[in-house]
């Protein structure tokens, strides 16, 4: 049955989430909220992520950051925008696949996760995080994300960048495929100090 406190809303996906998800941060989320992602959209919790830290330090240098090295997938591809694109397959997945146990393309059991994979990569690496959306099937064909993991890459960011510089490991993945970014925020008293410098011989 339909949820009679339902809404349909017609929006530009990046302004629709900066709001909702400004909401959701400030309490208006329930527990069970959760996000139907596009395959083919941007890496838009990411740049929620991001654009909320630049809103919260405007005077410290916040970029995406390439990845320290390849991470140890079978497919990687690394991106112009800095967002670099993993995946467990080596084949053309079929597009209403649910990531079961047992893998449609090879026939034997999915041994793999990508969460587990970039959190070993992530503590090898030595960068912070990973703070991770991971898209899971909870109607048959329909992957979701939770609000609640997107607010506590957001809480993260915070907490580990409150005083000083830092690198976060950002991504939506799924057991087999992943999109990942990192986060960069500048040490502040460095970056203020380098910014009266080019002001004053400017």
């Amino acid at each position: 049955m339909l949820d009679p406190s339902a809404s349909l809303v017609v929006a530009e996906w990046t302004s629709y989430f900066r709001e909702y998800l400004s909401v959701a941060a400030a309490g208006g989320a329930r527990n069970s909220d959760a996000i139907v992602p596009s395959p083919l959209m941007p890496h838009l919790m990411y740049e929620w992520v991001r654009d909320r830290a630049k809103d919260r330090w405007p005077d410290r240098e916040i970029v995406t950051r390439p990845l320290p090295s390849a991470p140890p997938t079978p497919w990687e591809r690394a991106a112009p925008d800095g967002v670099h694109y993993v995946s467990f397959a080596t084949w053309m997945c079929p597009i209403n696949c649910i990531e079961p146990a047992t893998c449609p393309h090879t026939k034997g059991p999915r041994s793999w996760t990508m969460p587990a994979t970039i959190r070993d990569y992530v503590a090898q690496e030595g960068i912070a995080g990973p703070a991770l959306f991971h898209v899971t099937h909870r109607a048959y064909g329909v992957g979701m994300l939770n609000v609640a993991d997107v607010l506590a890459a957001d809480r993260l960011v915070q907490e580990t960048a409150a005083d000083k510089a830092a690198q976060v490991l950002v991504g939506t993945v799924s057991h087999c495929h992943g999109a990942l970014a990192v986060l960069s925020i500048g040490d502040p008293v460095r970056f203020q100090a380098w910014r009266s410098f080019a002001t004053t011989t400017s």
